[in-house]
């Protein structure tokens, strides 16, 4: 039975981390790709197909993944998923109001 809440909560995180890394690309996109370059906006959906096709042109391993009990590595996924796509939008944003 854990396996199956294992299973659902790391459904829900892969959905969950997609949005917001999809709504963070889609952000970025309107900031700095549409004016530079003139270019359509990109859509959420669109975003995450992109954000998942360069992932898997770009995917590196670390050593230190297999580390850890399946609980921590779903915390991790949780604080990463949540954290890199709101940290890079700050950042994107202080960049954007200088331009």
């Amino acid at each position: 039975m854990k396996i199956i809440g294992y299973t659902a909560v790391t459904f829900a995180i892969v959905i969950y981390s997609s949005i917001l890394n999809g709504w963070a690309l889609s952000k970025l996109w309107e900031w700095f790709i549409e004016p530079t370059f003139g270019l359509a906006a990109l859509s959420i959906p669109a975003a995450i197909g992109l954000g998942y096709v360069v992932s898997y042109l770009t995917h590196q391993s670390k050593e230190g993944d297999s580390e850890g009990t399946y609980g921590e590595k779903l915390v991790k996924g949780v604080v990463v998923g949540t954290l890199k796509p709101l940290f890079s939008l700050a950042f994107g944003f202080i960049v954007a109001s200088f331009m």
